[in-house]
């Protein structure tokens, strides 16, 4: 449950179900009032932040966790809890709609696709990445020399089998078979890929 107040900067992160990253996303992001982040009395090493401010700033992707706290919200109000420094109206009429005014946002999301469609493509000329269609078709000769191996192994050793009495020499054949066929396809799936 979301409890309007202060809490340490973990602690609201792990009540808001977001990443270390995009908390600092959000507390970097220009119109994040300084005044939602202040000290811990408990702990002087670390800062506490201000649980529904913070909500409304991380990415608006999490507009789940807005509406969650909306709903907590509107039962604290029915029930005629307001927290501090909070007001009725604040509470009753909370925003719920990420702001499609900042295009800062835009522009950085635009900016973070686009550096990792280049590295992408430097990487592809680079020898780095290789195409989905590449590695599946190699994974697929990679089981078929596999399943080739495997199953040449009874050809192998029907005849040498036959004239076997002894069921510790028949397994030791067996062992070794399935290790040569092994070794085989391995040599196989290492040549494809």
């Amino acid at each position: 449950m979301f409890n309007h107040e202060w809490l340490s900067i973990k602690d609201a992160i792990a009540q808001l179900s977001v990443t270390r990253d995009q908390y600092t996303y959000a507390v970097k992001k220009p119109d994040f009032p300084a005044e939602a982040v202040k000290p811990n009395p408990d702990d002087p090493r670390s800062k506490m932040v201000h649980v529904p401010t913070l909500a409304k700033f991380v990415a608006p992707g999490n507009s789940l966790v807005l509406k969650r706290m909306a709903q907590q919200t509107a039962a604290l109000v029915a029930a005629g809890e307001v927290p501090d420094g909070e007001t009725l109206e604040s509470l009753a009429a909370p925003n719920l709609e990420p702001d499609a005014s900042d295009l800062g946002y835009i522009k950085r999301r635009r900016e973070y696709w686009a550096a990792i469609r280049e590295r992408q493509f430097a990487q592809k000329e680079a020898g780095e990445l290789v195409e989905v269609e590449v590695v599946r078709k190699a994974t697929a000769d990679a089981f078929l020399a596999f399943q080739d191996s495997l199953m040449s192994v009874p050809d192998q050793i029907a005849n040498v089998l036959v004239e076997e009495t002894e069921a510790h020499e028949c397994g030791r054949i067996v062992r070794e078979a399935i290790t040569n066929a092994l070794r085989m396809s391995e040599r196989r799936i290492r040549a494809i890929v």
